[in-house]
Protein backbone atom coordinates (compact mmCIF):
# COMPACT_ATOMS: atom_id res chain seq x y z
CA UNK A 1 0.00 0.00 0.00
CA UNK A 2 1.28 3.39 -0.93
CA UNK A 3 1.73 5.69 2.06
CA UNK A 4 -0.73 8.56 2.02
CA UNK A 5 0.84 11.89 2.17
CA UNK A 6 0.00 14.31 5.18
CA UNK A 7 0.56 17.18 3.18
CA UNK A 8 -2.62 16.87 0.91
CA UNK A 9 -4.98 16.56 3.04
CA UNK A 10 -3.40 19.97 5.26
CA UNK A 11 -3.55 21.11 1.52
CA UNK A 12 -7.05 20.22 1.00
CA UNK A 13 -8.17 21.74 4.36
CA UNK A 14 -6.30 25.02 4.06
CA UNK A 15 -8.53 25.25 0.41
CA UNK A 16 -11.49 24.86 2.25
CA UNK A 17 -11.12 27.32 4.67
CA UNK A 18 -9.82 30.03 1.68
CA UNK A 19 -12.85 28.83 0.04
CA UNK A 20 -14.86 29.97 3.30
CA UNK A 21 -13.27 32.94 3.61
CA UNK A 22 -14.12 33.84 0.24
CA UNK A 23 -18.12 32.68 0.39
CA UNK A 24 -18.09 35.23 3.77
CA UNK A 25 -16.13 38.45 2.23
CA UNK A 26 -18.32 38.07 -0.43
CA UNK A 27 -21.37 38.04 1.25
CA UNK A 28 -20.72 40.79 2.95
CA UNK A 29 -19.70 43.28 0.44
CA UNK A 30 -22.25 42.64 -1.94
CA UNK A 31 -24.63 44.41 0.47
CA UNK A 32 -22.11 47.26 0.61
CA UNK A 33 -21.48 47.83 -3.01
CA UNK A 34 -25.01 47.82 -4.30
CA UNK A 35 -25.51 50.83 -0.92
CA UNK A 36 -22.84 52.49 -2.70
CA UNK A 37 -23.98 52.07 -6.64
CA UNK A 38 -27.30 53.53 -4.62
CA UNK A 39 -25.67 56.36 -2.87
CA UNK A 40 -23.93 57.20 -5.97
CA UNK A 41 -26.88 57.17 -8.29
CA UNK A 42 -28.67 59.47 -5.87
CA UNK A 43 -26.39 62.25 -5.55
CA UNK A 44 -26.33 62.20 -9.82
CA UNK A 45 -30.02 62.56 -9.24
CA UNK A 46 -30.08 65.54 -6.71
CA UNK A 47 -26.88 67.68 -9.33
CA UNK A 48 -29.33 66.24 -12.77
CA UNK A 49 -32.40 67.59 -11.25
CA UNK A 50 -31.07 70.54 -9.81
CA UNK A 51 -28.79 71.60 -13.01
CA UNK A 52 -32.21 71.16 -14.79
CA UNK A 53 -34.29 73.51 -12.09
CA UNK A 54 -31.87 75.81 -12.47
CA UNK A 55 -32.16 75.83 -15.93
CA UNK A 56 -35.54 76.42 -15.95
CA UNK A 57 -35.24 79.18 -14.01
CA UNK A 58 -32.35 81.17 -15.82
CA UNK A 59 -34.90 80.35 -18.84
CA UNK A 60 -37.51 82.19 -17.20
CA UNK A 61 -35.56 85.16 -16.52
CA UNK A 62 -34.62 85.56 -20.03
CA UNK A 63 -38.40 85.24 -21.21
CA UNK A 64 -40.36 87.65 -19.33
CA UNK A 65 -41.45 84.56 -16.47
CA UNK A 66 -42.49 82.22 -19.29
CA UNK A 67 -41.57 78.63 -18.17
CA UNK A 68 -40.36 76.45 -21.06
CA UNK A 69 -42.21 73.94 -22.94
CA UNK A 70 -40.03 71.10 -23.23
CA UNK A 71 -36.33 70.38 -22.08
CA UNK A 72 -34.70 70.47 -25.88
CA UNK A 73 -35.31 73.66 -25.55
CA UNK A 74 -32.72 74.49 -22.57
CA UNK A 75 -30.41 72.93 -24.69
CA UNK A 76 -31.09 74.74 -27.75
CA UNK A 77 -30.49 78.28 -25.83
CA UNK A 78 -27.73 77.13 -24.03
CA UNK A 79 -29.44 77.32 -20.67
CA UNK A 80 -28.60 73.38 -20.28
CA UNK A 81 -25.15 71.86 -21.39
CA UNK A 82 -27.32 68.29 -22.45
CA UNK A 83 -30.00 66.69 -21.74
CA UNK A 84 -29.60 64.81 -18.81
CA UNK A 85 -31.47 61.39 -17.86
CA UNK A 86 -32.64 60.27 -14.75
CA UNK A 87 -30.12 58.07 -12.92
CA UNK A 88 -32.61 56.41 -10.86
CA UNK A 89 -34.71 54.44 -13.66
CA UNK A 90 -33.57 51.96 -16.40
CA UNK A 91 -34.69 53.88 -19.33
CA UNK A 92 -33.56 57.57 -17.89
CA UNK A 93 -37.42 58.87 -18.32
CA UNK A 94 -37.94 61.79 -16.03
CA UNK A 95 -41.35 63.26 -14.65
CA UNK A 96 -42.29 66.35 -16.27
CA UNK A 97 -43.60 69.26 -13.30
CA UNK A 98 -46.32 71.63 -15.02
CA UNK A 99 -47.40 74.33 -11.97
CA UNK A 100 -50.85 72.31 -11.78
CA UNK A 101 -49.00 69.29 -10.63
CA UNK A 102 -48.16 70.73 -7.46
CA UNK A 103 -49.83 71.35 -4.43
CA UNK A 104 -48.27 72.68 -0.63
CA UNK A 105 -46.83 76.25 0.21
CA UNK A 106 -43.94 77.30 -2.04
CA UNK A 107 -44.34 74.30 -4.41
CA UNK A 108 -42.48 72.12 -2.29
CA UNK A 109 -45.45 69.74 -1.72
CA UNK A 110 -46.27 66.32 -3.00
CA UNK A 111 -47.03 65.76 -7.01
CA UNK A 112 -51.09 66.13 -7.44
CA UNK A 113 -52.78 62.56 -8.40
CA UNK A 114 -55.07 63.29 -11.34
CA UNK A 115 -58.20 61.71 -11.55
CA UNK A 116 -57.91 58.50 -13.71
CA UNK A 117 -58.37 59.22 -17.26
CA UNK A 118 -57.06 62.42 -16.78
CA UNK A 119 -53.68 63.80 -19.06
CA UNK A 120 -50.65 63.06 -17.18
CA UNK A 121 -47.03 63.53 -17.71
CA UNK A 122 -45.96 60.84 -16.01
CA UNK A 123 -43.85 59.02 -19.42
CA UNK A 124 -42.12 61.47 -21.10
CA UNK A 125 -38.18 61.36 -21.89
CA UNK A 126 -36.47 64.27 -22.18
CA UNK A 127 -39.22 66.84 -22.71
CA UNK A 128 -41.40 65.04 -25.09
CA UNK A 129 -44.76 63.60 -24.59
CA UNK A 130 -44.90 60.09 -24.69
CA UNK A 131 -47.35 58.42 -27.23
CA UNK A 132 -51.54 58.61 -25.86
CA UNK A 133 -49.87 61.32 -23.66
CA UNK A 134 -50.92 65.11 -23.68
CA UNK A 135 -48.36 67.81 -22.04
CA UNK A 136 -49.69 70.15 -19.64
CA UNK A 137 -48.55 73.41 -19.78
CA UNK A 138 -44.91 74.55 -19.32
CA UNK A 139 -42.54 72.67 -17.47
CA UNK A 140 -41.42 74.30 -13.76
CA UNK A 141 -39.19 71.11 -12.80
CA UNK A 142 -38.89 67.32 -12.87
CA UNK A 143 -39.10 64.38 -10.54
CA UNK A 144 -37.78 60.50 -10.79
CA UNK A 145 -40.35 58.43 -11.91
CA UNK A 146 -38.51 55.69 -9.67
CA UNK A 147 -40.84 55.16 -6.55
CA UNK A 148 -37.95 54.13 -4.35
CA UNK A 149 -37.26 55.15 -0.67
CA UNK A 150 -34.27 57.40 -0.52
CA UNK A 151 -31.55 56.98 1.36
CA UNK A 152 -31.76 60.72 2.39
CA UNK A 153 -34.45 62.83 2.07
CA UNK A 154 -35.63 65.63 0.15
CA UNK A 155 -37.27 68.66 0.99
CA UNK A 156 -38.95 66.24 3.70
CA UNK A 157 -39.61 63.70 0.62
CA UNK A 158 -38.57 60.39 0.78
CA UNK A 159 -39.23 58.72 -2.08
CA UNK A 160 -37.46 59.74 -5.55
CA UNK A 161 -40.91 60.36 -7.65
CA UNK A 162 -41.42 63.47 -4.69
CA UNK A 163 -37.89 65.19 -4.69
CA UNK A 164 -39.27 67.81 -7.19
CA UNK A 165 -36.83 70.17 -8.82
CA UNK A 166 -38.83 73.25 -9.65
CA UNK A 167 -37.14 76.59 -10.72
CA UNK A 168 -36.13 78.98 -8.28
CA UNK A 169 -37.26 76.80 -5.19
CA UNK A 170 -34.93 75.62 -2.22
CA UNK A 171 -33.45 71.93 -1.96
CA UNK A 172 -32.90 70.55 1.20
CA UNK A 173 -31.18 67.35 1.64
CA UNK A 174 -31.16 65.55 4.62
CA UNK A 175 -30.49 62.40 6.40
CA UNK A 176 -27.60 62.30 4.83
CA UNK A 177 -25.21 58.69 4.23
CA UNK A 178 -21.54 58.03 5.23
CA UNK A 179 -21.20 55.75 2.58
CA UNK A 180 -17.49 56.60 1.46
CA UNK A 181 -17.25 59.26 -1.12
CA UNK A 182 -20.26 60.99 -0.44
CA UNK A 183 -20.28 64.62 -1.43
CA UNK A 184 -23.50 65.69 -0.48
CA UNK A 185 -24.23 68.06 2.43
CA UNK A 186 -26.51 67.92 4.98
CA UNK A 187 -28.81 70.81 4.78
CA UNK A 188 -30.46 73.08 2.80
CA UNK A 189 -28.83 73.66 -1.01
CA UNK A 190 -29.78 77.08 -1.94
CA UNK A 191 -31.87 77.20 -5.77
CA UNK A 192 -31.11 80.25 -8.30
CA UNK A 193 -33.62 82.76 -7.57
CA UNK A 194 -37.04 82.16 -9.42
CA UNK A 195 -38.25 84.85 -11.99
CA UNK A 196 -38.53 88.29 -10.64
CA UNK A 197 -36.97 87.90 -7.15
CA UNK A 198 -34.95 85.86 -4.59
CA UNK A 199 -35.92 82.27 -4.18
CA UNK A 200 -37.94 81.26 -1.72
CA UNK A 201 -36.40 80.90 1.73
CA UNK A 202 -33.95 83.52 1.84
CA UNK A 203 -34.48 87.28 2.59
CA UNK A 204 -34.19 90.33 -0.06
CA UNK A 205 -30.77 90.82 -1.04
CA UNK A 206 -29.59 87.48 0.45
CA UNK A 207 -27.58 85.39 -1.76
CA UNK A 208 -28.83 81.45 -1.09
CA UNK A 209 -26.42 78.99 -0.82
CA UNK A 210 -24.47 77.64 -3.54
CA UNK A 211 -25.96 74.69 -5.12
CA UNK A 212 -25.33 70.66 -4.59
CA UNK A 213 -21.65 70.31 -6.37
CA UNK A 214 -21.43 66.67 -7.45
CA UNK A 215 -18.80 65.08 -9.90
CA UNK A 216 -20.39 65.40 -13.49
CA UNK A 217 -20.49 61.64 -15.57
Amino acid sequence: MTARNPESGYTLLLLVATVTVMLITMGVGVPFWRYVVRDDKEQELVFRGGEIADAIAEYQKKNANAAPATLEILVEMKFLRRLYRDPMTSDGQWRLVHQSDVVGPGQRGRIVQRQRGAATPDKTTAGTAAQGRETIGPIVGVASLSKEKGLRTFNGQTTYDQWLFIAGQPRNVSGISRGPGSTLKEGTEGARPGPGGAAPGTKPGQKPRPDVKTPQR
